[in-house]
């Protein structure tokens, strides 16, 4: 058990790079990986199958775009920055210890057409 959770890395998600990703790319690519209407990202629901999307395209806005947190809490809802920040770091939590959730990142990124 340890092993598995020690060996689970940080998805190498390249740090506001020079690419082009844009939020709304970002968006669309999240939604049809988890089977999501365009809608989700902006709603106001709370249930897990909505909000671990959401937070995880907020975390990839932030580590992908040059946008600040309240920018990107603007477009989500018109949320706080302070849920952008914590978004954040707990889908970095999550990568850390959650080899599942470290493969979805990776694959979004990869779809997304992101070099690591």
């Amino acid at each position: 058990m340890f092993a598995e959770v020690a060996s689970v890395q940080a998805v190498p998600v390249p740090v506001k790079s020079g690419s082009a990703v844009r939020v709304v790319e970002i968006k669309r690519a999240v939604c049809a990986f988890y089977d999501l209407e365009p809608e989700a990202m902006t709603c106001e629901s709370r249930s897990l199958r909505v909000a671990r999307p959401r937070q995880i395209a907020m975390y990839l806005c932030r580590k992908l775009t040059p946008r600040t947190l309240p920018e990107i809490g603007r477009l989500f809802g018109g949320r706080d920055h302070t849920t952008v920040l914590h978004a954040t770091r707990l889908i970095e939590h999550l990568i850390s210890r959650d080899a599942d959730m470290a493969g979805d990142v990776a694959d979004i990124t990869a779809a997304l057409g992101v070099q690591a």
